[in-house]
């Protein structure tokens, strides 16, 4: 062989070499395609899901109203379950795959002969419907890879759609007895016996409630506000409720399900006045629950939490509290001892005013009010939660409750213009049934009677000078100028320098005498209140005057002693009490006498 033979040879043997290498290069680019399997379907515009599951023997149609609400259709029509659908559409819109090497094509290897699943979407566009087909294999042996088939076109994905697809009939069925929303509900209405226990008694389901605003209230068995935490449960209880299996498709006897004669009723009823109806009841004691709305021909079985949810004892909802509001949010309490007297506590910027009055005529004008002994006062309503009636004693009925005289002594609080609160007393002697030593409340608008404790009867006759503030003067020392004391004796002025220093006035030395008596009098007290005509034995008067303008009189007088010790009585703004510092009056005359 010569040189150019040998030549010839081995260009051949390279061009075959790089056929050879471009044509792997080739299949294994080819492996490499990303493909859509539903093409460019928009899951928006999906309005038909056919799936003939051949592993499961079922087919399954799945379609989109004109409301946009899913239903199976096939082989029955049902309200589909919108969290699978969901799932679906996102796997339509976003499913992918990649090329299989056509070397390793083979329906009955890739588990096609038949398939497993075929899945078809019918698409609305623009020119019309168009539909998009796959065919599921079977899953790799990792389990994580899924063998899929469009148009002839072999691909590998994710398990994922697989496993959406292969679930259970009942899976693509809505798991919601009612199609209401509860936030739209403003009736509820509940009949029925439940028990418990074979050792209890049934307890009376019966409720009628109406949403007023943002309260519940309930109009039947009891006039009374509601509970929302308890009422919302009741009602989205209801609303949301989830069946967990279903039992009976085209129901003809209620009675193998003890729905013929259900354990309870419960109707709920939406603004734009759709109503719907869901039965509950069991064949036995701590038996299985069963449940059906009654324009439906389904029977469904129910956890039993889920049932008991919704049959909550109706007196256990109704509310409890005294007021449902923060104290920060009262402009106003007023307290009625039921003997004529009355008592007007209002919020006034950063304070309180008390105010007294007799038969509903004002005694006087607003005075300040002891801060703390107020928000004392609004903490224990705030946190108060009454009882109900002690076992044994029944609510009156309403006619009964006519009957009945008023309970004397009210409370009531304002809150942004509501008036919260009520009236507790005790019964008149003789009522049957009640034991007259039982401490009663009744919400205002309220048929319901709830159990208090003694301390609320107290506070309601409460008098007015316990709410008053022993603080007698309004005053700080960086906010006084002047200070002078007058008696029959004579008068002494002291100023106060822009160093904060007292100085007699028109002499340079500090007032050393003045110094002691300065706290007790900027920051003077009541012991106790005293009648108008309190005599002022030797009057002293004191006149604060004030950096802004403006001053504060006190006159001292001379008080009946105690004990042997001295006391000192204080009239301010007319009002006159005995002070805290009895020796008060006798160190001012002293600070008066030359």
């Amino acid at each position: 062989m010569n040189l150019k033979t040998t030549l010839l040879l081995l260009v051949l043997l390279a061009l075959l070499a790089g056929a050879m290498l471009f044509q792997k290069e080739s299949e294994a680019t080819k492996a490499l395609v990303d493909v859509r399997l539903f093409g460019d379907a928009d899951a928006s515009q999906v309005e038909t899901i056919r799936i003939d599951n051949i592993q499961r023997s079922y087919n399954l149609r799945l379609e989109r109203d004109s409301q946009g609400v899913w239903y199976m259709t096939d082989p029955i029509r049902y309200p589909a379950d919108m969290g699978t659908l969901r799932i679906l559409l996102e796997d339509i819109a976003g499913a992918r795959g990649l090329v299989v090497p056509e070397q390793e094509w083979g329906a009955k290897e890739l588990g096609f002969d038949p398939p497993r699943i075929v899945v078809e979407v019918d698409e609305r566009t623009p020119t019309g419907m168009r539909t998009h087909q796959v065919e599921i294999g079977a899953p790799d042996m990792d389990r994580v890879r899924l063998n899929v088939r469009v148009d002839g076109l072999y691909l590998r994905s994710l398990v994922r759609l697989y496993t959406t697809l292969n679930y259970i009939l009942d899976d693509f069925r809505s798991k919601r007895a009612l199609t209401i929303a509860g936030e739209d509900v403003i009736e509820v209405h509940r009949k029925g016996h439940i028990v418990f226990d074979v050792e209890e008694e049934a307890q009376d389901l019966e409720l009628h409630a109406i949403r007023d605003g943002l309260d519940w209230r309930s109009l039947t068995p009891v006039q009374s506000l509601l509970s929302g935490m308890d009422l919302g449960i009741l009602v989205f209880g209801s609303s949301r409720l989830l069946v967990s299996g279903f039992v009976d498709d085209e129901v003809v006897d209620l009675a193998p399900y003890g729905l013929d004669y259900p354990e309870a009723r419960i109707d709920l009823k939406t603004s734009s006045g759709l109503t719907e109806v869901l039965l509950l009841s069991r064949v036995k004691l701590h038996g299985t629950w069963y449940a059906k709305r009654q324009d439906a021909p389904f029977v469904w079985s129910l956890d039993p939490e889920s049932a008991l949810r919704v049959l909550y004892p109706t007196e256990e909802m109704y509310d409890r509290n005294f007021m449902r509001a923060l104290r920060r949010d009262v402009n106003s309490v007023e307290l009625d001892s039921g003997t004529g007297t009355q008592v007007l506590l209002e919020r006034i910027g950063e304070g309180w005013v008390v105010q007294g009055s007799v038969d509903g005529v004002e005694t006087g004008e607003p005075i300040p009010a002891d801060v703390r002994r107020v928000e004392d006062l609004l903490a224990r309503l705030e946190s108060l939660e009454l009882s109900l009636l002690p076992e044994g004693i029944s609510q009156p009925t309403p006619s009964e409750l006519l009957d009945l005289p008023p309970l004397s002594r009210a409370i009531h609080v304002d809150v942004g213009g509501q008036t919260l609160g009520g009236r507790v007393g005790r019964l008149a002697p003789g009522w049957p049934g009640l034991d007259e030593s039982l401490v009663l409340f009744r919400r205002r608008g309220d048929d319901l009677l709830l159990a208090a404790e003694d301390w609320l009867l107290e506070l309601a006759q409460t008098p007015f000078e316990e709410f008053r503030s022993k603080h007698l003067v309004d005053v700080t020392e960086n906010r006084l100028t002047r200070l002078t004391v007058s008696s029959s004796d004579g008068s002494r002025s002291f100023v106060r320098d822009g160093r904060g220093i007292w100085h007699p006035e028109g002499e340079d030395r500090e007032a050393k005498d003045l110094l002691d008596l300065l706290d007790p009098l900027i920051y003077l007290k009541a012991e106790t209140f005293l009648a108008p005509d309190e005599p002022l034995v030797n009057p002293i008067e004191l006149v604060f005057e004030l950096f802004e303008g403006g001053e504060e009189r006190v006159i001292f007088g001379a008080g009946v002693p105690l004990d042997g010790s001295p006391t000192t009585v204080a009239e301010v703004g007319g009002s006159r009490s005995q002070l805290k510092v009895g020796s008060l009056h006798g160190d001012l005359l002293s600070l008066v006498r030359p």
